[in-house]
């Protein structure tokens, strides 16, 4: 185990090394991420990742439905407004 996994960046300089790749093991978690929030002290980290998944969940509701509308275009290329905020 990494003594402080948050600073592995998975450079895999650690088994580069002839005879490391036998005892080290990279690994990820498939349904972890970290992400870091900096915020100016304008609204609070927490307020900025509320708002942004608010916006995500917007942009894919509207994603599915242009998809689902079948507003499909030769090629498979959804037809949209570039203006339109997606």
């Amino acid at each position: 185990m990494v003594k402080r996994p948050r600073d592995c960046t998975m450079c895999r300089e650690c088994v580069r090394l002839e005879g490391w790749a036998d005892r080290v093991q990279l690994n990820r978690v498939a349904d972890h991420f970290i992400f870091t929030v900096e915020s100016t002290g304008i609204m609070p980290p927490e307020q900025i990742v509320r708002e942004s998944f608010g916006v995500l969940k917007k942009k894919a509701v509207d994603f599915y439905g242009l998809a689902s509308a079948g507003d499909l275009v030769d090629g498979g290329d959804l037809e949209m407004d570039v203006g339109g905020g997606l």
